[in-house]
């Protein structure tokens, strides 16, 4: 099964210049938690996405103005994505290697024509353990080795 059997097509999007308080809000009207983020009069070129957890941490969580803040500040740039007739499985292979839950989904220009999260996934048919291991994957923080500097 390809990626865009199961994307969410057209998804909204947001531009670098706009705050991070319209990025909220258009979150809020559309009921989502990522806004590919793209370039001004570029066809949708996606450039970064901002999430929900962005907003949460990198702006009200550092007690920064989100009517001043842009997302351009609070994105995260050279997100992770990939392409509308890639597998399934591909898609499921970089939310787990990345710990990420959602990827715009472009085009060889990197331009944006959707966005595959695993909640699309749960309707998809694949074997239940194979969702529960990218779950696992994205909620779990990678260990790493913590150095103490005294």
């Amino acid at each position: 099964m390809q990626v865009c059997e199961i994307m969410r097509h057209d998804p909204v999007v947001c531009f670098p210049d706009d705050t991070a308080e319209v990025a909220a809000r258009t979150m809020r009207e559309h009921g989502t938690g990522i806004l590919p983020v793209v370039r001004r009069n570029s066809g949708g070129q996606v450039i970064g996405v901002v999430t929900d957890r962005d907003l949460c941490l990198r702006v009200v969580g550092e007690g920064r103005d989100p009517l001043a803040v842009q997302v351009a500040e609070c994105m995260t740039s050279a997100p992770v994505c990939c392409g509308p007739r890639d597998d399934i499985q591909y898609a499921l292979l970089l939310m787990r290697e990345h710990q990420v839950r959602r990827l715009p989904v472009v085009d060889s220009d990197y331009r944006i024509g959707g966005v595959v999260c695993l909640s699309n996934l749960v309707n998809s048919y694949l074997a239940a353990e194979t969702l529960v291991e990218t779950l696992r994957a994205t909620c779990y923080p990678v260990h790493r080795e913590l150095t103490v500097s005294r």
